[in-house]
């Protein structure tokens, strides 16, 4: 009778638990954060810019039509050792995933036990001690958590969040490479380039040096005069070293973007000459960018985990049902191991209510809220920063394309200079000084049109990144299922 008492009373119990909780999970519901709360235009120069929805191309360099350029973004991108440890991380987020998944089904084990025993006061009391004996078992067992609070639920749901965010940790560290990688190798197409026009400058240098040495031998000028102009020449030797010298370092730092040593990297040659302005610029709507730019998405995946977190949390206040069960065949020697008198089995359940650390777990609780409420913070200053970053590339974009205008005037009128200075010494009118001193002109300009290209180039590049067009390196098994 006072077993069926303790019986009715634990089902009571465990009714009315699963009446209060409802069998629903416990905690916040994760939502999604909408875009038109955060942003619904970028701005540029002072003005509103409403850009029309553009699809972003995954290896969108190919647009610059070099093959050198894909290349080596590829070598990048396929052996750079940062994209290789975020891949494995995100090859351990997913075998946590898969780990955490196993805890929602029946937890199975086989069990085996060999020993000797003697029971001695403690267990027999005043009764005859047997003597001492050899003892074996074996059977399976089972055992299964009740998630009636959704505890396990929201662990798998934390833990599914933070694989997501290792995909989106893949997708940032992949965007960087790609665009250190090509900002590098714009680097290198300038100072080639740049190379180029210092050598035509230091050669422009020695001419109007021979020319001061013959007027000073004929008389026609001072020795001053010569030393002037050799220090100009002077001047052209050690910037044209200089830049040779930034070139070298520039080209050794390309490689640990391609994951090989210094000595393997191989000159590229590249010109600016050799790159093409893309024909369009994407630029994508705001609710676009939400769900293209990585860290937007990392820090959406770090305010889920969050909130599956305080699920978890608010779930270790209820009491922990576990179903077991177990079967085994026990006996004193190995012989009747097997016997059907030799069978045993077990059926029960337990219940765990926290009591004395329950305050505990409370403040656990609320530690997991004040976790939530900053990653709410971090989502946030990453989508202004977003925001930011694109508008500002717009408006650099802008400037770099007119400064190339300009620069590309400037050319025009100091090349219309020079061709009047050689009409000019062609008809007696002048000499071949002025000729070579307008011709400098032009390439001092050129060198300015050099910065201003390469400046426009570079914000091209940075546009792709600040819209998140990162390249296609992920599985499509990885994304999907989240």
């Amino acid at each position: 009778m006072v077993q069926g008492i303790d019986f009715k009373k634990s089902a009571m119990l465990l009714m009315l638990t699963l009446t209060l909780v409802g069998c629903q999970p416990v905690g916040p519901d994760f939502q999604a954060p909408e875009a038109t709360s955060v942003a619904t235009h970028y701005r540029l120069a002072g003005q509103a810019l409403v850009p029309q929805p553009t699809p972003l191309a995954d290896a969108w360099w190919h647009q610059l039509h070099s093959a050198t350029v894909d290349a080596l973004v590829a070598q990048a991108l396929a052996h750079n050792q940062d994209i290789a440890v975020a891949q494995a991380h995100l090859r351990q987020a997913h075998a946590l995933l898969r780990a955490a998944g196993g805890d929602m089904y029946p937890q199975l084990s086989l069990q085996a036990n060999a020993g000797r025993a003697r029971y001695g006061a403690e267990f027999l009391g005043p009764m005859p001690k047997p003597p001492a004996f050899n003892y074996f078992a074996i059977g399976p067992a089972i055992s299964y958590t009740l998630d009636y609070t959704g505890a396990l639920k929201r662990s798998l749901e934390e833990q599914q969040a933070q694989t997501q965010y290792a995909v989106q940790q893949l997708r940032a560290v992949s965007l960087d490479i790609a665009g250190q990688t090509l900002l590098t190798l714009l680097r290198l197409a300038q100072l080639h380039d740049t190379a180029l026009l210092l050598g035509q400058l230091q050669a422009d240098a020695e001419a109007r040096q021979q020319f001061w040495m013959r007027a000073v031998a004929a008389g026609g000028a001072s020795t001053q005069q010569l030393d002037a102009v050799e220090m100009q020449t002077v001047a052209a030797t050690q910037d044209l070293l200089r830049l040779q010298h930034e070139y070298t370092s520039t080209l050794v730092a390309l490689a640990p973007l391609l994951g090989i040593s210094p000595e393997a990297v191989q000159d590229p040659q590249l010109s600016l000459q050799a790159l093409q302005l893309p024909q369009s610029m994407p630029v994508s709507l705001p609710s676009e960018l939400l769900h293209q730019r990585p860290d937007i998405c990392a820090a959406e995946a770090q305010l889920h985990a969050a909130t599956a977190a305080v699920g978890v949390a608010s779930a270790r206040l209820y009491p922990q049902i576990v179903l077991q069960a177990n079967f085994s065949q026990e006996a004193t020697d190995p012989g009747h191991l097997w016997s059907a008198a030799s069978a045993s089995w077990g059926l029960g359940a337990g219940l765990t209510q926290p009591i004395f650390n329950r305050t505990r777990l409370q403040q656990e609780k609320e530690a997991a809220k004040a976790v939530l409420q900053a990653r709410w913070g971090e989502y946030r200053k990453t989508v202004v920063h977003a925001f930011t970053e694109v508008s500002v590339v717009l408006q650099h974009l802008d400037n770099d394309q007119k400064q190339l205008s300009s620069q590309t005037l400037l050319e025009n009128i100091s090349r219309r200079r020079v061709h009047a200075e050689e009409q000019a010494t062609q008809q007696g009118g002048s000499t071949s000084l002025a000729t070579l001193e307008a011709t400098d002109q032009v390439r001092q300009v050129q060198l300015q049109g050099i910065n201003a290209q390469t400046a426009l180039f570079s914000d091209i590049v940075r546009l792709y990144l600040a819209l998140g067009a990162e390249p296609d390196v992920l599985h499509p098994s990885t994304t999907k299922g989240y």
